[in-house]
């Protein structure tokens, strides 16, 4: 098993993305990005304590991934106006099971090659996400999910902390795995490095290629400063 990580700042005056890894037991990985937003807050928290509260559960998998994510929600929504995406995997020789609230994104090479990508809980790229968060009381104005029209707004529907949002956005995780073998790797991201000059076009194939073709962390770091880094831009490789 091998591990390599790398983030960037980029032209931001500030670092709101956190990330963290750690073994469970052998083979058990556990990695984890957090990208903040509105402040480091939500972020710090979930690096600083997601070890312990993982460490705490009990039970299958999924099961353990789903009460993680729930602890830190209602750890964070009482306290912090600020927020956070979270993408968890936990990651053996022969599954990756997925955990992740908001947009940063997962990227594995499953067993046999397929690339698969976690979905967006954004509400400009995914209309499904979109109309939950307007059936919780949410308003959809130019790009961001709001509580009132010009009032403040989310791109996210699904997020950490924010607590002025209510319950117009989601807690709740979505949870699902890939089947990985030796020639697997597994890509857990903040958003800075899949469109690092925010220009919309997505990168997802070019990474892919660098990392079937033995790139690191901090070669994918490195690209996306040549592209024009916009962004904090995290990235964490695994690999069996």
């Amino acid at each position: 098993m091998r591990i390599t990580h790398a983030t960037a700042q980029g032209p931001r005056p500030y670092q709101e993305d956190r990330y963290c890894f750690f073994s469970i037991r052998k083979p058990q990985t556990i990695i984890a990005v957090m990208d903040g937003h509105g402040g480091r807050e939500v972020a710090e928290f979930c690096s600083c304590n997601l070890k312990k509260i993982f460490q705490d559960t009990r039970g299958k998998i999924a099961d353990r991934l789903n009460e993680v994510i729930r602890k830190l929600a209602e750890a964070t929504p009482r306290h912090y106006e600020v927020g956070s995406t979270i993408s968890i995997v936990s990651a053996t020789n022969h599954w990756a099971h997925i955990a992740f609230l908001g947009d940063s994104p997962v990227i594995i090479r499953t067993a046999g090659g397929k690339i698969d990508i976690s979905p967006e809980h954004n509400v400009r790229s995914n209309d499904a996400e979109r109309l939950a968060a307007e059936k919780r009381g949410g308003v959809y104005d130019n790009g961001y999910i709001c509580k009132s029209l010009g009032g403040y707004g989310l791109q996210l529907s699904r997020a950490l902390g924010d607590c002025e949002m209510g319950s117009i956005i989601s807690r709740e995780p979505e949870i699902y795995r890939q089947p990985v073998d030796q020639d697997s790797w597994v890509l857990v991201a903040s958003d800075g490095l899949i469109d690092p000059s925010h220009q919309g076009t997505g990168n997802v194939e070019q990474i892919a290629d660098m990392l079937n073709n033995g790139k690191d962390a901090s070669d994918l770091i490195e690209w996306a400063s040549h592209e024009g880094l916009q962004d904090n831009a995290t990235a964490i490789v695994w690999r069996p």
